[in-house]
């Protein structure tokens, strides 16, 4: 039996001489890549930190306003806490919301938000003041508001109880741990 060689030969592959992947320089320009796109988002998150921290104070100055005209409204007209002191014509009051050294479970010292507010002539040394308000009284008389409808002429402390027809209260609340914010303001009217 005589084979003849086959004229029609088969590509024969050639081998690879490189590694499958991709180089080191690839490799450097996708880290450049992903530097660049985070350092364009890092903005972002510092932006973010800053509204939660207003966000916190606004929310923490609405609840301080709001508990201030809750409290003031449940007050009778003729209560003595609402009593405006003869020779002057206003009632200012101080207080503070502030962060109360606590003793710890663990031992040592921890603080805490007061849950209530105190004057700030009574808060202790190691006691930091995190929210001031302020509320100041005034009297007003009904001829007063139909001069020019503007509550302008305080009554003094001494007038008759029934020449008072209006009670003012003006409630400034002022966030005390140095961030600049806003004063927020209330005014709650109590007629008789």
């Amino acid at each position: 039996m005589n084979l003849r060689p086959n004229a029609c030969r088969a590509p024969v592959a050639l081998a690879r001489t490189t590694e499958a992947g991709f180089s080191i320089i690839e490799g450097l320009i996708a880290s450049l890549l992903l530097l660049v796109v985070t350092l364009g988002i890092l903005p972002l998150f510092s932006r973010a930190m800053n509204n939660n921290v207003k966000g916190n104070d606004s929310t923490r100055q609405a609840n301080g306003a709001i508990d201030t005209f809750e409290t003031a409204g449940k007050v009778p007209f003729n209560s003595a806490s609402t009593t405006v002191v003869g020779g002057g014509t206003s009632l200012v009051v101080n207080e503070s919301l502030a962060l109360k050294r606590v003793a710890s479970p663990t031992g040592g010292g921890d603080q805490a938000i007061s849950q209530k507010w105190e004057l700030t002539s009574g808060l202790g040394s190691d006691d930091e003041p995190v929210m001031n308000r302020q509320t100041t009284l005034r009297f007003y008389s009904l001829s007063d508001y139909d001069d020019n409808e503007v509550f302008d002429t305080p009554l003094d402390g001494d007038t008759e109880p029934r020449l008072i027809h209006f009670k003012v209260f003006d409630i400034s609340l002022q966030d005390a741990t140095g961030t600049e914010s806003q004063p927020y303001q209330l005014r709650l009217i109590q007629a008789y």
